[in-house]
């Protein structure tokens, strides 16, 4: 991590063969998911995942005809159902699951902070370009940038090192937050792209980042913009 000046402020490991067995490896969500999805399959068959489905209920202790707990009832947005020896909630922070075994915790309180991020393609900055630390030996790849206006991360977006993902992160307003706000804004690929260049690229930024974030700014894409809070 270093500064808007190029001082370093601190290091640390996002992997090490040596300490860990294993070298840093960025996958894309992406791939993750589909290889998630193709293993289930593979196991369970075709038809294993139900996609499109909303649990809004759980009901459990039900009994059968002969008097036997017939495991865990899941009640679906559709009106339809489905009974299971057992489940295993695992579906975000607005788990239904776990509204149902702790009724008491509530929902999370958003903090008013979205991450904007994209991607541009490795040979298009040519500070990085032949060299994974870059021009600058005072830079390790990856890394993040942090000054007065917040901070700017920049790292390998694939395995192989052809596309560069970047982030950053801004206080939106009430307009802009909740789930409806997220979509809104995630949609207007346009917006995340302005942001992301009046805080780096514009009059006012200038001098306030190093060469290289400047470099990616100006290839930002806006279909390749994206962001979540």
């Amino acid at each position: 991590m270093y500064n808007t000046r190029g001082a370093k402020l601190i290091a640390f490991n996002n992997g090490n063969a040596e300490l860990h067995g294993f070298a840093a490896l960025t996958v894309s969500r992406r791939v993750v998911q589909e290889e998630l999805v193709k293993a289930v399959e593979e196991r369970a068959g075709k038809g294993a995942i139900m996609w499109g489905r909303k649990i809004v209920g759980v009901l459990e202790g039900v009994k059968g005809d002969e008097g036997k707990d017939e495991g865990v009832v899941l009640q679906f947005e559709d009106g339809d159902s489905m009974t299971a020896p057992f489940v295993i909630g695992a579906e975000g922070i607005y788990s239904t699951l776990r509204t149902h075994v702790a009724p008491g915790a509530g929902l999370p309180e958003y903090h008013g902070v979205v991450r904007v991020a994209g991607t541009v393609s490795a040979r298009d900055v040519p500070s990085l370009l032949g060299n994974p630390a870059g021009n600058d030996p005072t830079f390790d790849y990856p890394f993040i940038f942090t000054g007065r206006d917040g901070n700017f991360g920049i790292f390998p977006a694939d395995h192989a090192g052809d596309e560069v993902a970047f982030s950053t992160y801004f206080e939106i307003g009430e307009n802009g937050r909740g789930r409806a706000g997220w979509k809104t804004l995630g949609e207007d690929k346009a917006r995340l792209a302005a942001m992301v260049r009046e805080r780096v690229c514009s009059e006012e930024a200038a001098g306030e980042w190093p060469g290289l974030v400047r470099e990616i700014c100006e290839k930002v894409q806006e279909s390749r913009m994206l962001a979540w809070p």
